[in-house]
């Protein structure tokens, strides 16, 4: 639920937070005070308390520098940079250790020395820098005693049952990712000791790790009930928030779309442009009409639907559906109908996701079944060192029932990252490569290799309005020449894709559409332009 380590960086980048420099941290780790290094005013004069300091003190009506909170969760904003700033002093000289807790420490102090997140997206991220030091990087180094794990373990043989060591040995193995040790040793300390508050809120934490938010709850929940300073206060609601989003993430999610558009087509056949096509050793033909590109208006339907079903606190089960319903104006030979089904299996942690997809789908050209595809497939989503990454790969094979020579065996690497953008709008950059083999010798020539890519961008502008564009590019090479046309084919595609979007709340979203695709070939027979323009309305249900 809540990320540790590196993730909360890129919204303290994304707010001009790197002019802070790493002196900052090393100014605490020293000991020293407010200014870095040991200098009134050093790298941490920027750091504002409830008292105010020496260049902006504290003015009528309170505040930051002087103002007024211009949103109702700014006083708790400040109230968690004060609770920011007492546990960094008085574990600070402490996080000189592993990297982790470094990089736990730096992110801190940059956290807090920064007043322009206010509001309620400047208290999401405090928690989360407080949550996250408060799992990993307080409990360890916020404690006098043994210095490694092993340590603790060979001195909680001689010590365990003395209340005041079963606390600290509990704070430890949260710290160090044993939350079920901590629970029997701080289950010992609440036996002998039952109004000790810190142990009950260790206790809560521990079962929170656990994934026991029912008993977590009831742990802060007493903590809460025994009015207990305005800082341990803080610490147990911020527990409770965390319980409740922990809950919301594994209750079953479902989600429905329906969409109806309208539009143009210049190319619904996607045939050549070209009324006449070569042959070797036959010369020229002349081609049919519908053999030749045709334009046309049409309307559009499409109704989704989504869900997952948590089966424990990491494992998932997730489907997605979808009919999408084409019907052109004139050429009704050309009716396009497309049926989806994706079901699959997920795994997931605070830093990964791991998902095996099944995906299934029908097509149907005017009436004729036209392509049958299933893919089997493996993807994993997480972070390598800054950037989130995701790799996937797939199996299956597409049959054609009027066409049995275009069946193949397919096989699909992909990968995936977010690039920084202008702006601070980030693209998202996916590449693929794809193999295809034809299932009968007869078919060799419509097997095929190919790799790809694709570029989204998307923005946000007034009134709700929503600006994105796509580009997909791909290049394939057939693996042997045509018995036609007695040439190997190779094919460049470019489709790029640009909306615009208007959000009406609840009822619904406004879609304006652009596409634009041009497919060159070496064999004039399949390359085409197309042009397709639709306006349409987006309902969802959540």
């Amino acid at each position: 639920m809540w990320r540790l380590g590196r993730p909360g960086r890129r919204h303290l980048r994304s707010r001009g937070l790197r002019r802070h420099g790493r002196r900052e941290l090393h100014g605490a780790a020293r000991g020293h005070p407010a200014g870095g290094r040991g200098r009134p005013g050093g790298r941490f004069r920027g750091l504002r308390t409830a008292q105010g300091d020496r260049r902006h003190p504290p003015q009528p009506g309170g505040g930051i520098r002087g103002r007024r909170p211009q949103h109702p969760q700014d006083q708790r904003h400040a109230t968690l940079r004060v609770i920011l700033v007492s546990e960094a002093n008085a574990t600070g000289r402490h996080v000189a250790g592993p990297l982790r807790f470094r990089r736990h420490a730096c992110c801190l102090s940059r956290g807090h020395v920064s007043e322009s997140s206010s509001g309620r997206i400047g208290v999401r991220y405090l928690k989360r820098l407080l949550l996250g030091w408060w799992l990993v990087v307080g409990p360890v180094y916020g404690l006098a005693g043994p210095s490694t794990w092993d340590d603790w373990e060979r001195e909680s043989l001689e010590r365990a049952g003395d209340p005041d060591f079963d606390l600290a040995y509990g704070v430890a193995a949260l710290g160090y990712g044993h939350p079920e040790q901590a629970v029997f040793a701080l289950e010992r300390v609440l036996l002998l000791q039952p109004w000790n508050h810190r142990a009950r809120l260790e206790l809560g934490r521990a079962h929170y790790r656990l994934g026991e938010y029912d008993r977590a709850r009831r742990a802060f929940t007493a903590v809460l009930a025994a009015d207990p300073p305005p800082a341990v206060k803080e610490k147990a609601l911020l527990w409770l928030e965390a319980i409740e989003a922990a809950r919301d993430r594994h209750r079953a999610r479902w989600e429905a779309e329906f969409g109806l558009w309208a539009g143009a087509d210049s190319n619904v056949n996607v045939a050549t442009s070209s009324d006449r096509v070569k042959i070797p050793a036959l010369g020229e033909f002349l081609l049919s009409g519908s053999a030749r590109r045709r334009s046309d208006r049409f309307t559009e339907l499409q109704v989704a639907g989504r869900g997952e079903v948590p089966l424990n606190q990491h494992e998932s089960l997730f489907f997605e559906a979808g009919v999408l319903n084409r019907n052109n104006f004139a050429t009704r030979e050309f009716d396009l109908r497309s049926e989806s089904l994706r079901v699959g299996w997920a795994w997931q942690d605070d830093r990964r996701v791991f998902r095996v997809p099944l995906d299934v789908q029908w097509l149907q050209v005017g009436d004729r079944a036209w392509r049958r595809l299933a893919l089997l497939g493996v993807a994993w989503d997480g972070r390598l060192g800054r950037r989130p990454v995701g790799l996937g790969l797939q199996l299956g094979t597409q049959d054609y029932p009027a066409s049995s020579t275009q069946n193949t065996r397919m096989l699909i690497l992909q990968a995936g990252t977010l690039l920084p953008a202008p702006g601070g709008r980030p693209l998202s950059l996916s590449v693929n490569l794809g193999s295809e083999s034809a299932t009968r010798e007869i078919g060799e020539h419509n097997g095929r290799r190919y790799a790809g890519g694709t570029l989204r961008w998307q923005t946000a502008l007034p009134q709700q309005w929503t600006l994105s564009a796509r580009l997909d590019w791909q290049r394939a090479l057939y693996r042997e020449p045509h018995p036609v046309f007695g040439v190997t084919r190779r094919e460049t595609l470019a489709v790029l894709t640009l909306e615009g979007a208007r959000r009406f709340g609840k009822y619904g979203t406004l879609q304006l559409r652009l596409q634009l695709a041009d497919n060159d070939s070496t064999i004039d027979f399949y390359a085409y332009e197309r042009r397709q323009l639709s306006l349409g309305w987006k309902l969802d249900w959540r």
